[in-house]
């Protein structure tokens, strides 16, 4: 409703205050101003409450309220119903003005995210992903924007989506973290969740493949390292519980069981590291996995994403298993 229409000229003005059964008395009077927003009043009670006595203030009726004038301004000045896309796109001009006035010594809170976004810059993930093609479309932010937002999130280890924009060190403020890694302003989680929600199968094997394509040089020198030392590669397989609402209907294959000491929904996070001799512990693989089904088809997917992302395979040793095979049965 526009509040301008909705004010009414008034010819005569009764606060119709009910005073005696607050102990107190007074006397208004009223003189009538005219406006071209409506009619206004100059009140002056000559009203004495706990010591107080009210001020002249100009007042203007608005359907079937009095509100002060100033009240008024501030309220015509004030859109309580702002459009997502108005919210965006002033958070892409905040963006801009804070990224010109950031100070060197201003405090974050997400210090280890800021290096994180120089290296990313510098090894080139930022633009690989930018490169990826997603089938959202992006009105303010681009939808690559907004998986480097998702990304941006894990690293600084949210539970929640909406942590980007609510949590207790917001990411959507810190403006220092946000240009390490190329942005101005960070979208919304709501447009974030929907651009994930709209990525199909296509995409998340091209942003699997940029991710890997980083990664795999890391991987091939300590491969490399450990062969010139001649000794074995070790690798750990660990299934984690990561457990979701025990209410959600929303996560793919989760299924009831064992996460942690009790009973719940969720996933194993099927988690493969190298012992590498430079970090100590390279994660080389991992997918998330029900929780029920058998081991053996888990562990064959292991192996597998193993010496895919490792680039060997062990010593098969199939003579000794074939040899294995036709002894005799007496001599077994």
């Amino acid at each position: 409703m526009n509040i301008s229409q909705a004010q009414t000229p008034v010819q005569s003005f009764n606060p119709l205050l009910s005073t005696s059964s607050m102990g107190y008395s007074s006397n208004p009077s009223a003189q009538l101003v005219s406006s071209t927003n409506g009619a206004f009043f100059d009140l002056t009670f000559e009203t004495q409450f706990l010591g107080y006595i009210m001020p002249t203030f100009p007042v203007v009726r608005v359907g079937n309220l009095w509100l002060p004038r100033k009240s008024l301004a501030d309220i015509e000045c004030f859109s309580a119903s702002q459009s997502p896309l108005s919210i965006a796109r002033n958070a892409v001009a905040r963006g801009i003005e804070q990224m010109k006035i950031c100070h060197p010594q201003k405090l974050t809170q997400h210090a280890m995210l800021i290096g994180w976004g120089e290296y990313a810059q510098q090894i080139g993930l930022i633009d690989k992903l930018k490169a990826i093609e997603i089938p959202v479309k992006g009105v303010v932010h681009a939808p690559q924007a907004k998986v480097l937002t998702f990304l941006m999130g894990i690293l600084t280890g949210i539970t929640h989506l909406k942590d980007l924009n609510e949590g207790p060190h917001p990411l959507a403020h810190d403006f220092w973290a946000m240009r390490a890694w190329g942005l101005v302003a960070l979208p919304h989680y709501s447009g974030v969740s929907r651009t994930l929600a709209g990525c199909d199968s296509k995409t998340v094997a091209a942003i699997t493949e940029a991710l890997h394509s980083i990664v795999s040089p890391f991987i091939e020198q300590e491969v490399r390292l450990i062969r010139e030392q001649n000794q074995p590669l070790i690798v750990d397989f660990d299934l984690a519980p990561r457990r979701v609402s025990n209410t959600s209907t929303s996560f793919p294959g989760a299924e009831f069981g064992w996460q942690g000491s009790q009973v719940g929904l969720g996933y194993d996070a099927a988690l493969v590291a190298l012992t590498s001799p430079t970090y100590g512990r390279l994660f080389v693989a991992g997918f998330h996995y029900p929780r029920n089904p058998l081991g053996l088809p888990r562990i064959q997917q292991m192996v597998r994403a193993t010496e895919a992302s490792l680039g060997v395979q062990p010593r098969r040793r199939t003579s000794l298993v074939k040899k294995r095979i036709n002894l005799p049965s007496k001599s077994r």
